[in-house]
């Protein structure tokens, strides 16, 4: 993931300049002209994750040591002056002998939801000891102030072996404010005593946190969705929409705004496909969610590549574009699917023949280890996930960032909803 230097935090000069490797994780804060703080917090939790991940399913890795631990801190050179980073923190939690642990895919919640995650109880304690009389109990916390709780008992658990069991953890309905940055944490308690505990940070909402403005939500939407999936998140959202049967109504209806999805799942383009390109011009603003392909034959002649591949990071390439209010620099990473899906942020990517016109909203970079010639290399590699297309002085955006994702993750439909009020809104 990069090797933070011990001077300040920031990822070696090597990776950074000739193997590019902090840049697949944390994008431009992977250069050093940034802060290392969101780098070294994120380096931190997918190093705790990866070990609790091997500790959860491979009992022979007892005794596990992740490289380069040297990395973890801050002026190693002399003893005094030894600051440990966030993944030091982090990694006491992972590495503690009993380690309860949750099997967690997205970070993103709605208020009110409820999901049943695998919990595990990992018992290589110290002395050798079995666990008895023990539960496992959960919280939901912010600003130390506990939200929800709940609590369920545990069978005898000797050593040297794994507990594996679901449990149901419900969020609560109202937050202290529309969107909240949280924790679970667990706890293993035995006969009355908290034997170790853990903790995992995420995100939860209201879900009027992703809502569009009042003043927009009389404006005439048309969505086109193949799939249904569009029209299921702007049901979730409670966002009014004119539903087109088919491309040939553009012609004739009125609207404010177009909304095309999901035409990724056919081969061939809908009946109309070329028109949707003018809207635009004529003064309605579209977006585009997963035209896959068909992306490359609307704009034979901006588009050069389609990168066929899933993101689990997608990187803001413009964090002062209206379409990321509200939404942190790290945010558009890991985004919910459904039931044990791995989750992830884009299903796809671009390569533009030309710059003129078209703004790169955000990036996708695969992860990887060495590369040895980056100017060769990272072009193959890379693509532009979200895209602005000026048209004639309208607005046109292409998105393959996992939108529909929406009816279950609240920044996925907070970046949604602000792609659509940039669009609707009046220049």
């Amino acid at each position: 993931t990069g090797y933070p230097n011990n001077d300040v935090g920031h990822f070696c000069r090597k990776y950074i300049y000739k193997h590019y490797v902090p840049h697949a994780y944390y994008g431009d804060w992977a250069w050093e002209d940034h802060d290392p703080a969101l780098g070294l917090k994120r380096h931190a939790f997918m190093s705790k994750e990866l070990a609790e991940v091997i500790r959860r399913t491979s009992p022979e890795a007892s005794g596990l040591l992740l490289f380069a631990n040297v990395c973890w801190y801050q002026d190693v050179f002399q003893h005094d002056r030894i600051t440990p980073y966030p993944i030091h923190h982090a990694m006491k939690l992972a590495y503690q002998p009993v380690l309860p642990s949750l099997e967690l895919f997205g970070r993103n919640f709605y208020a009110g939801d409820s999901f049943t995650p695998r919990f595990y109880v990992v018992n290589d304690h110290t002395t050798g000891q079995t666990l008895e009389n023990g539960n496992f109990e959960w919280q939901i916390e912010y600003n130390d102030q506990i939200l929800a709780q709940g609590v369920r008992s545990l069978p005898s658990i000797r050593h040297d072996s794994k507990f594996l069991d679901s449990i149901r953890i419900d969020f609560p309905q109202h937050l202290p404010l529309p969107k909240i940055n949280g924790q679970i944490k667990v706890k293993l308690n035995q006969s009355g005593t908290t034997v170790a505990q853990n903790e995992y940070d995420i995100i939860i909402s209201q879900r009027e946190w992703a809502s569009l403005p009042e003043q927009l939500k009389d404006k005439r939407i048309g969505l086109f969705d193949v799939t249904g999936d569009t029209k299921a998140l702007f049901d979730h959202l409670n966002i009014t929409y004119i539903e087109l049967k088919d491309l040939t109504q553009i012609r004739f209806i009125q609207l404010d705004a177009l909304v095309v999805a999901n035409l990724d799942s056919g081969d061939e383009v809908p009946y109309n496909w070329e028109d949707v390109k003018k809207m635009p011009a004529r003064g309605v603003p579209t977006l585009l969610i997963h035209p896959g392909k068909h992306l490359q034959w609307l704009f034979w002649w901006e588009v050069d590549e389609i990168y066929e591949r899933k993101g689990r990071i997608v990187h803001m390439k413009v964090p002062e574009h209206p379409v990321f209010e509200e939404i942190a620099p790290f945010d558009l990473a890991w985004w919910q699917q459904e039931g044990r899906e791995r989750p992830r942020a884009c299903r796809r990517s671009y390569r533009f023949k030309k710059t003129e016109g078209i703004t790169p909203l955000c990036t996708y970079l695969r992860p990887h280890v060495y590369i040895s010639k980056p100017e060769e290399e990272l072009p193959e590699m890379n693509g532009i996930p979200l895209a602005e297309i000026s048209l004639n002085g309208g607005k046109l955006i292409a998105s393959e960032l996992e939108l529909n994702s929406g009816v279950n993750d609240p920044v996925a439909a907070k970046v949604f909803v602000n792609i659509l009020a940039y669009l609707l809104q009046e220049e």
